[in-house]
């Protein structure tokens, strides 16, 4: 994890190497989202399936989830990210370019208390069309939508994460 200063250039490492305390990094953090103080990042590990929170002052890093931590569906191609710290919350996007019954393609739920993971929309609920391959994902602050682009789809789909609901805001024709 790095920062930039945009004025000058200069590049400071902030977490990984030698630099931060805690576990190592195995395969280069991505999906790097921070909070709103720029204190805390959440970044995820692909070589790790996990899901890091690094303190922005010291660099320390701790696992919040992975196959150890929490319990619940894996972090396996898992992809990007945005975390909601007053509900506890991470949400995740997970495609693979087939997906496979041990790692459905999907919006996993991360409670960042005990790093218990939810797959959102593999069930029977109408209400919850299960997503094609979730690439992109950003969070609305002030109504709390989550908005995910879906390549496979052709859509943009809104999710409600308290309901679970989603629906398609926009499709190609």
């Amino acid at each position: 994890v790095v920062s930039i200063d945009l004025t000058t250039g200069a590049v400071t490492t902030i977490s990984g190497g030698t630099t931060g305390s805690g576990p190592a990094f195995a395969g280069g953090p991505y999906g790097l989202t921070v909070n709103d103080a720029r204190t805390v990042a959440w970044t995820l590990d692909y070589n790790l399936d996990a899901l890091f929170r690094v303190d922005l002052t010291t660099g320390a890093r701790e696992i919040v989830s992975d196959a150890t931590t929490g319990t619940g569906d894996s972090l396996e191609d898992i992809g990007t990210l945005v975390v909601d710290e007053s509900a506890g919350k991470a949400y995740l996007t997970r495609a693979q370019l087939y997906g496979s019954a041990y790692a459905p393609n999907g919006l996993i739920i991360v409670d960042l208390a005990t790093g218990d993971r939810v797959l959102m929309d593999q069930d029977s609920n109408a209400s919850r069309s299960p997503l094609a391959w979730p690439d992109s994902i950003i969070r609305d602050g002030a109504t709390g939508l989550l908005y995910l682009s879906d390549p496979r789809m052709q859509a943009i789909v809104v999710v409600d994460p308290v309901t679970g609901c989603n629906g398609v805001r926009s499709a190609a024709q």
